[in-house]
């Protein structure tokens, strides 16, 4: 870094430093093509009904509820790409849908609607046809890795 008039910093510039030029070049070449692309993600999921088989009062549900009240939209029109090379994070309240929309890019869910596709496969919709696309999720799920926020480890399983 130099050092500008009255003791301030101005950052190094690609042009004075030849590893942060190198590494722009890369960066740029990685945005290319993006490793994982969602353009306008839903997931909705039933309300949950209670002992009365009426769906649950909730009013901190009622923003994201349909407008038929029997589902709830965990993920709302989501537009994410990540490019190969990139560390991303997640950011934001509980309830937010990070949870929901990593469980799509890992397979572990499918959208309700929405185009998602990772690494050249497209990821069936809910109502879509699953067993036509049994192999791309299978192919698909032999390259991505998830580490869950919760304990999974199933007690009758574990030694």
């Amino acid at each position: 870094m130099s050092t500008a008039s009255h003791g301030e910093y101005q950052s190094s510039t690609a042009l004075e430093n030849p590893m942060i030029e190198k590494s722009c070049q890369l960066t740029a070449s990685h945005r290319s093509q993006p490793v994982v692309s969602m353009k306008g993600l839903y997931k909705e999921f039933k309300r949950r009904k209670t002992k009365n088989k009426e769906p649950t009062d909730d009013n901190d549900m009622a923003p994201r509820m349909t407008s038929d009240g029997k589902h709830i939209l965990a993920v709302n029109n989501l537009c994410l790409d990540f490019h190969g090379g990139e560390i991303t994070g997640l950011l934001g309240h509980n309830g937010a849908g990070k949870s929901t929309a990593v469980s799509i890019l890992s397979t572990l869910i499918l959208p309700t609607r929405g185009q998602v596709n990772t690494m050249g496969f497209r990821l069936p919709n809910a109502g879509e046809n699953q067993a036509a696309s049994y192999g791309t999720l299978k192919e698909l799920q032999s390259f991505i890795s998830l580490c869950p926020q919760d304990n999974i480890f199933m007690e009758h399983l574990t030694g």
